[in-house]
């Protein structure tokens, strides 16, 4: 239907604008609140009953990595927060690139809530980077992570790093503030973003910036 403003629908989104621009069928398996794992299911659920053509474009928006992840995952192990959330997000990359290897696609990353500037996929040969951020591509000044501006399992965490891992508190402190430097960003870029979800124009920026894309 198009990306929505407040009640009022905005405009058209991601898949609307590269309809426009190829005139040939586009698919969005995209759904709000799923996370990464899923997402991927998605794509191969997608890729068995589907052969694809040369000329086919394969796009995952990357979003936030500890969606649907048992929170005693992130502090179980004995490194730090940071490298905990970065090893999920690399668990949920090999396993993108696993599909794509299957199916032999090549599979270009978006990072939308999970900015990848930060992060080497050199080991991963069917997965490209093709937008290391699209907050950033959209406004310069964006702070990037691989944190999500999502704070909803914030206080959660806080509460069990309390509980089982006092000594992982300092550095939660500044995992939160990073969130809340991405929500700043994002209130304070409002043609880009409306609740925290990129609007009909920064659908179309990330649009035009693919269009001079091409994954090989």
């Amino acid at each position: 239907m198009g990306e929505w403003k407040y009640d009022q629908l905005s405009g058209p989104g991601i898949a609307h604008y590269f309809g426009i621009r190829s005139g040939q069928p586009v698919l969005n398996l995209a759904a709000s609140s799923i996370g990464n794992t899923e997402q991927v299911q998605r794509i191969q659920s997608l890729l068995t009953r589907y052969v694809p053509d040369h000329t086919d474009q394969f796009y995952w928006l990357v979003h936030n990595p500890l969606v649907d992840i048992p929170l005693e995952q992130v502090y179980q192990s004995q490194c730090g927060l940071m490298d905990s959330i970065t090893n999920i997000l690399h668990t949920q990359l090999a396993y993108a690139n696993d599909v794509a290897t299957e199916h032999k696609i090549t599979l270009g990353l978006i990072g939308a809530s999970c900015d990848l500037d930060s992060v080497s996929i050199d080991q991963y040969r069917h997965l490209r980077i093709v937008v290391p951020s699209w907050g950033k591509l959209v406004d310069p000044n964006f702070p990037t992570s691989v944190l999500s501006h999502q704070t909803d399992r914030l206080p959660e965490l806080h509460k069990s790093l309390q509980q089982h891992r006092p000594d992982l508190l300092d550095e939660f402190d500044k995992i939160r503030g990073q969130a809340f430097s991405k929500r700043r960003a994002m209130v304070l870029s409002a043609d880009m973003f409306c609740s925290f979800h990129p609007t009909s124009l920064a659908h179309k920026h990330l649009s035009e910036q693919l269009a001079n894309t091409y994954i090989q």
